[in-house]
């Protein structure tokens, strides 16, 4: 399964080390970029909505519908996505870490969606130290909706996820959130976590306040 475009991976590799993120246009193929878009709208009847201060990111808001790793770890199609060999491994080169999945799966695949005026994802880190995030649904341009992040050099910097996008982030270090949206439309992206071999997590419980 060749779904996801990591080209120039050793350009990716210096940014990454310099940013701890990077953006990948056209990440996924039109083919399986519609698919995962079938899988999503076939998992939303489980979608649950949030609306809370999460206290252990200094209650920052969630305002968000999610479709939790509980439901998305038995669709076996998706987690070949997942699980690709292929993929794991440009994700090792990419980063410079031994790059494995994420042993909590109430986070390791989710899907989330953001459709109501002031709906938001507050800034927060991440357990986990690897993000992938695949743009399905974008927002209107001025609409919000985009991912707001510290880089490594303390500069803030934001990014509107097109659809079939996606960006890569260190996302247990970078602070992040995704700005609320300034009026109904939609934001829908799938998240895969992954971790490193030999990397040490004390979870906080915030990943099941999310999603479950």
């Amino acid at each position: 399964m060749k779904s996801f475009n990591l080209e120039n991976k050793e350009n990716l590799k210096k940014l990454f080390y310099k940013e701890g993120f990077v953006y990948v246009n056209n990440f996924v193929n039109l083919k399986d970029f519609l698919l995962l878009k079938e899988i999503y709208k076939s998992l939303s009847f489980e979608e649950m909505r949030k609306d809370f201060l999460m206290p252990q990111s200094g209650n920052t808001p969630r305002h968000i519908n999610v479709i939790g790793g509980k439901t998305t770890n038995d669709n076996s199609l998706l987690m070949q996505f997942y699980r690709n060999k292929d993929f794991i491994n440009s994700l090792t080169e990419i980063t410079d870490n031994d790059v494995c999945e994420c042993p909590e799966i109430v986070e390791n695949v989710i899907f989330t969606c953001l459709n109501r005026e002031g709906d938001t994802h507050g800034w927060h880190k991440d357990d986990y130290p690897i993000a992938v995030i695949i743009g399905l649904e974008s927002p209107d341009k001025g609409c919000g909706g985009e991912l707001e992040y510290i880089s490594k050099d303390g500069t803030k910097k934001t990014v509107l996820l097109e659809e079939g996008d996606a960006y890569i982030m260190r996302s247990d270090i970078l602070a992040h959130r995704v700005k609320p949206l300034l009026k109904e439309t939609r934001r829908t992206i799938l998240n895969f976590t992954y971790s490193f071999n030999n990397f040490s997590v004390k979870p906080n419980g915030s990943a099941y306040s999310f999603c479950e």
